[in-house]
């Protein structure tokens, strides 16, 4: 596993059982952890959407991730492509977090395991007018307009000071090109994808390659 982490100039490194955690203090946000498997040529899926590329033991540690942080966030169309229900399954420990959706349309289908509530679930829309179909599933409904909004709403209202993004790419990519991310963990899946969905990186980002 490759872990890349933003510099920060107003951080405090703090050692915690031989991993460190930088400390924002510059920002009233969660700390912010993008994870996500990508393909040796840089890729989060392929061109239809597939992005199922982790193996067993990818997914424990992706697991055991969720069950460290007080949310997990995805976009929309990684709802209505892969359907997860982003509950803790393969770690120990257990206490589902908070699960939240960012989508700017609303247009989803509440059928969706992620609307099965609990654990609670939170969408945040740039459109709220549709709002109604989730009445009766428990979903709580924010509108937003932009990323950081939607960190400083989690962060004050929700009491989240961790957050896991894992996907899709667009959305991680905003979150990138924002500059609202502490560290990305990034799987390498050790096949190319001659098509599909390239992440990019910006240029002032440190990569760190553990060697256990």
């Amino acid at each position: 596993m490759s872990l890349i982490s933003k510099k920060m100039k107003n951080s405090t490194r703090v050692e915690d059982s031989f991993k460190f955690v930088e400390l924002n203090t510059s920002y009233m946000r969660p700390y912010v952890i993008i994870y996500s498997t990508i393909t040796i040529d840089g890729r989060l899926a392929s061109k239809t959407g597939y992005s199922e590329l982790s193996c067993p033991y990818d997914k424990q540690r992706q697991h055991e991730l969720r069950a460290e942080v007080d949310a997990v966030m995805v976009g929309a169309n990684t709802v209505r492509i892969d359907n997860p229900s982003l509950t803790i399954k393969y770690s120990k420990r257990r206490g589902d977090k908070i699960r939240v959706v960012v989508t700017t349309s609303l247009n989803l289908d509440p059928s969706y395991k992620i609307f099965n509530t609990p654990p609670p679930t939170i969408i945040y829309t740039l459109d709220d007018s549709k709002m109604d179909k989730f009445k009766d599933k428990g979903v709580i409904i924010r509108k937003f307009r932009k990323l950081n909004e939607i960190l400083e709403d989690l962060y004050a209202n929700f009491n989240v000071k961790k957050l896991m993004i894992e996907g899709g790419g667009h959305l991680i990519w905003n979150f990138i090109k924002e500059g609202l991310f502490d560290e990305i963990r990034l799987l390498f899946h050790l096949e190319s994808s001659e098509m599909g969905l390239i992440l990019q990186m910006e240029r002032d980002l440190t990569v760190r390659i553990p060697l256990s």
